[in-house]
């Protein structure tokens, strides 16, 4: 188990879904996509410290856990439990029992952020980084972001109603590469990367959360540039419940999205519902095709019982 931290999420391994909805250049589209909105929507209703400390504790093996990994398991619990005093004093220990383990290091960043020291957790998250560029599906580069927004947070309380924790260009698609921190990153790589550390932290960040909403707003952004608006829209919407600090953007940006929405053509409308005619017709289809499989199957077996 070399992660131990993702006990705390729910399997990445969903199904892509069919959907329709509507491009930035107002265009029909009916096309597979993870629609990420729904699970980060569900993780901030419905997962939390304790939900996570329930599974985990129901589907525990520790008959199956080496020392080292039984030791970080118990932290983790405590880290749940929310004694974070106690999570660090025993991730400490097992940092210098076994030094250089970056799950060790990840686990540390988040209770030390957890506790309210965010230069520690910038320390640590660097250093499992460091260790494994790859963890947390190579998205912790966004939580070395984090902290160091919030850091200067303490000092600049307004930097995010003028400035946001990644910069993204006014115009940009999926084969655009950003600059961040000397290393560029394609758009798939950044709105991916926003997404799992939306979804670890949903769990204990619950609204309203300045630097939760600005992420949020950027996934609106790239959801629209490069996805659907339907999907941007309800980014801005938890936006805006997390209390993203510039109302009048998040407003217009919105409203932009609407105007879109209910500006589109003839041409539009037809091809949606012809869209939605062919799906409704492929369910019907695929249903009697089951029932024709199972009748067939219960049909020779009584000819077969007759026939003996």
């Amino acid at each position: 188990m070399k992660k131990l931290l993702l006990l705390l999420l729910p399997s990445y391994l969903f199904s892509c879904m069919w959907i329709n909805g509507t491009t930035i250049d107002g265009n029909f589209t009916n096309r597979g996509a993870y629609v990420m909105s729904l699970m980060i929507n569900d993780s901030i209703k419905h997962n939390s410290p304790s939900t996570s400390l329930e599974n985990i504790l129901k589907n525990e093996k520790r008959d199956e856990l080496s020392k080292r990994e039984l030791k970080e398991h118990d932290a983790v619990i405590l880290l749940l439990k929310g004694d974070y005093e106690a999570s660090i004093e025993a991730l400490l220990a097992i940092e210098k029992e076994y030094p250089k383990q970056y799950s060790v290091a990840s686990n540390l960043g988040t209770v030390y952020e957890l506790n309210g020291d965010n230069k520690n957790a910038l320390t640590w998250i660097k250093r499992g980084l460091q260790r494994n560029s790859d963890s947390h599906y190579g998205s912790e580069w966004v939580h070395v972001l984090i902290l160091k927004t919030k850091i200067k947070l303490v000092t600049k309380p307004n930097f995010l109603q003028h400035h946001q924790i990644i910069t993204m260009p006014k115009k940009f698609n999926l084969g655009t590469k950003i600059e961040i921190n000397n290393k560029n990153y394609s758009i798939q790589q950044i709105q991916r990367a926003i997404e799992y550390q939306l979804r670890e932290r949903t769990i204990f960040v619950k609204p309203k959360d300045a630097v939760v909403a600005d992420l949020l707003y950027t996934l609106a952004r790239i959801s629209a540039q490069t996805s659907i608006v339907e999907e941007a829209i309800k980014y801005l919407d938890m936006a805006q419940l997390y209390g993203f600090k510039n109302s009048k953007l998040l407003k217009e940006r919105k409203s932009f999205y609407m105007d879109i929405l209910e500006n589109t053509s003839l041409s539009y409308k037809i091809e949606k519902w012809l869209s939605f005619d062919i799906v409704v017709l492929s369910i019907f289809i695929s249903f009697f095709l089951i029932v024709y499989i199972l009748l067939k199957r219960v049909i020779m077996k009584i000819y077969r019982k007759f026939k003996k």
